[in-house]
């Protein structure tokens, strides 16, 4: 059994920290907490940190607009075109058609933005007429095989209907090009739940979940993890759990997930997927088999053939 003390204070500190670095009412969707970072180099790699201001880009005006497809990648593309001034309905009718169709695109593809084939300015093009907010973090300058490359993170946020906080998502852009997408559980409701998951993607190769033995001062979360090594997702779903008896549960309804999205080019791991997504909370998790009666079968037919929400139950002492 882990002590109750130290996955507490995996929950205070970097709610200290997040308060000093940024606003404490700052949407969750794109704050720090869930950042991407640049990926770990080789030993044949080395980086040059450039200080890099987070800067809000700049937002054009005009003309009216048609809801936003994301157009072929064009690597020639240099400047990017005056975008239309929209009233906040039009921006939110925009959302809410992204919200349910993902904008005709299955994942990891996120509303028209596929990693690996994407570029940035094309997401900045396709994000200006109805965000928020959007900004730069870090850039690191990395050189391997005597060639030079940037990669850099990116934010949007924007608004969504009845959620005060709106939504956002997380970017890692390498040489231009979107590698890494992380998106908020605010975006994800509409359309990404465990049942779409597993019907459309199929079964996951490995399902996680963590918990704590009793109520805590932060309530009683309850996470369940889904990977999907070969399509480069990994899902994160999170609810409120309850004590029953000598038993924890966690009952999954209409609830999204917090999605990481890979690039399908280039080698990575799932284990490595995992360690990006939920970095030192990884370790927390526990496999469903472990701590659970059910595994990755059993656990996949009852969420297809399931018309209540899906509960899980795993014995306190686990946790």
């Amino acid at each position: 059994m882990r002590y109750l003390t130290n996955k507490l204070t995996k929950i205070v500190i970097p709610c200290v920290i997040l308060c000093g670095l940024i606003s404490c009412g700052i949407n969750d969707e794109s704050s720090l907490v869930r950042t991407l970072s640049p990926p770990k180099l080789s030993s044949t790699q080395t980086e040059k940190t450039p200080t890099v201001q987070t800067t809000p880009l700049g937002f054009g005006a005009t003309d009216t607009l048609i809801i936003p497809t994301v157009p072929t990648t064009d690597p020639a593309i240099a400047t990017m075109s005056p975008q239309p001034t929209l009233q906040e309905p039009e921006k939110l009718n925009i959302v809410s058609e992204l919200l349910h169709s993902n904008n005709g695109c299955e994942l990891p593809c996120w509303w028209g933005l596929t990693p690996g084939v994407t570029n940035w300015l094309e997401a900045q093009q396709f994000f200006l007429p109805f965000a928020i907010d959007l900004q730069r973090g870090n850039t690191k300058q990395i050189t391997s095989n005597s060639d030079t490359h940037w990669v850099t993170s990116y934010a949007v946020r924007y608004s969504i209907v009845d959620k005060p906080r709106g939504g956002g998502a997380n970017f890692v852009v390498w040489d231009d090009i979107i590698t890494r997408i992380y998106v908020g559980k605010n975006s994800t409701k509409e359309r990404f739940s465990i049942e779409y998951l597993f019907s459309e993607i199929g079964k996951p190769d490995r399902v996680l979940i963590d918990t704590f033995p009793d109520i805590t001062p932060f309530g009683l979360p309850f996470k369940i993890l889904l990977a999907y090594s070969e399509d480069r997702i990994v899902a994160e779903f999170e609810v409120e759990g309850k004590v029953d008896g000598e038993n924890v549960v966690g009952c999954f309804g209409e609830v999204g997930p917090y999605l990481w999205l890979w690039s399908r080019s280039g080698e990575i791991s799932g284990e490595t997927m995992i360690s990006e997504a939920l970095g030192d909370d990884s370790i927390q998790m526990r496999e469903l088999q472990d701590v659970t009666e059910l595994n990755i079968d059993s656990f996949y037919n009852l969420v297809l053939n399931s018309f209540d929400d899906i509960c899980i139950t795993t014995p306190s002492d686990y946790w």
